[in-house]
């Protein structure tokens, strides 16, 4: 698999994973699992950060076999 197709494997499931937490914001009523959910979304966004990261740096390797 070239970047092109693994970034856009890598957005699209960006996206249903955002999909997929505004669709369960929908579920969470009491206030533990309101907790929990904004738990879990400060958690995702740090990860997402960290892939963006790895992501940047790995394009900036001019080392790195270009597919």
């Amino acid at each position: 698999m070239g970047r092109a197709a693994a970034r856009s494997d890598l957005d699209e499931s960006r996206l249903q994973l955002h999909r997929a937490m505004l669709d369960t914001d929908k579920l969470f009523f009491r206030p533990g699992g309101r907790v929990l959910l904004a738990d879990i979304g400060d958690l995702l966004t740090q990860c997402l950060r960290n892939v963006d990261h790895v992501t940047d740096l790995l394009a900036q390797d001019g080392k790195l076999k270009q597919n």
